[in-house]
């Protein structure tokens, strides 16, 4: 959710689908949904520099499209966090599949 090679817009919908196995992993944290959405929210950004380096550093005014707004890649600055979802609330947070289908989520790597 944050390489730079799938940030096109300003916000990039995405979507977190778990299968009930590993779905039991934060919620035996004591993690529910809103607690998923604000970490995936927060993770999912990269620095102004991170993003001059990539050629993505503008934005459209009108159609949030990122593109290469012409700064050198080595200007200084740049260490604020750009963040890349739409607000947590909005990213969802889904559980589907059956019970080890894979296998145990302690086995996944």
């Amino acid at each position: 959710m944050a390489t730079t090679g799938s940030i096109i817009f300003r916000h990039t919908p995405c979507a977190l689908v778990l299968d009930p196995d590993h779905a039991r992993m934060p919620a035996g944290a004591g993690y529910g949904r809103r607690d998923v959405q604000q970490r995936l929210y927060d993770q999912a950004g990269r620095t102004v520099a991170d993003l001059r380096r990539a050629g993505e550093d503008g934005v459209g005014e009108d159609d949030g499209v990122r593109y290469a707004a012409g700064t050198a890649p080595d200007a200084p600055g740049g260490e604020e966090s750009v963040r890349f979802l739409p607000p947590p609330e909005s990213i969802p947070v889904l559980v589907a599949g059956a019970h080890g289908a894979v296998g145990p989520a302690e086995d996944v790597v």
